[in-house]
């Protein structure tokens, strides 16, 4: 089992899903925005709404992005790096650690993303928002008045969507499990999310060009985003490649977990 210096072993993973799994931004990039070295370029029509992103990640998948092995593949990194983040999730799994992802875009398309590379079945939950929290462009108003075949078995349920930030999740979970804070990891590529997370729980960030979970870089030859390693068990700490991979694996909570309501 995973474990940080001489503490419990981790037990409780949750990981973010732009930018943390993925090398770029999924929600704003299907959105539109354009933000270098965040987003990646989609062509137009832009999707807002969870079932239009689910929507325009298929049509992607077989157009603009069908040399890169579809749009998740793309979003991935590409299959070396795909592969390398399912190494780093079998390992995880086989320790008997839970992982769950809880990201600020949409159920729908992080669910679909994660079924075409065949890695839905190492999270146990996805939580995130549904519907139309962010609006809705010309696409979405389309593709709501005449949604696709493929899109319900993708799209989130209410309670997916009942959290109101991050750390407050990651209590409510850890008391639901009866772990320790010491034994839940908040895995964040946002300063912001992992500053509130570390009074509650184990933060890690997702490295700058060091690692499996890095930040794409502009004007950087593709492999060299890609030559990437997720992190193996080690029962004396998180271990080397871990490490390389996301600043400050290991750092402790400052308070045993609060005794909150939800």
């Amino acid at each position: 089992m995973w474990k940080a210096g001489a503490t419990e072993p981790v037990r409780f993973f949750m990981f973010d899903f732009d930018q943390t799994l993925t090398v770029f931004h999924v929600f704003k990039s299907l959105s539109g925005w354009k933000q270098e070295g965040v987003c990646a370029s989609i062509p137009k029509p832009h999707a807002m709404s969870e079932l239009g992103q689910v929507a325009r990640i298929d049509e992607l998948s077989s157009g603009e992005f069908a040399t890169q092995g579809g749009f998740p593949c793309a979003a991935f990194g590409g299959n070396s790096r795909v592969e390398e983040v399912r190494r780093m999730l079998q390992s995880l799994q086989k320790e008997d650690a839970e992982m769950v992802i809880c990201t600020k875009g949409f159920v729908g398309p992080v669910q679909l993303c994660l079924h075409a590379l065949g890695l839905r079945s190492y999270f146990t939950q996805v939580y995130g928002h549904i519907g139309v929290t962010y609006g809705t462009s010309p696409f979405d108003k389309q593709v709501i008045a005449d949604p696709p075949a493929l899109a319900p078995q993708f799209l989130g349920e209410a309670w997916q969507a009942e959290w109101r930030s991050k750390d407050q999740l990651m209590v409510k979970l850890l008391q639901q499990k009866g772990l320790k804070s010491s034994q839940g990891i908040l895995v964040e590529d946002d300063p912001e999310e992992i500053r509130r997370a570390n009074r509650i729980c184990r933060t890690a960030r997702r490295g700058r060009f060091r690692g499996s979970l890095g930040k794409p870089s502009h004007g950087r030859k593709r492999e060299q985003t890609q030559n990437t390693a997720g992190p193996r068990p080690n029962t004396a700490g998180f271990g080397p490649r871990w490490n390389s991979t996301f600043e400050g694996a290991g750092s402790q909570p400052r308070a045993p977990l609060p005794r909150t309501k939800f």
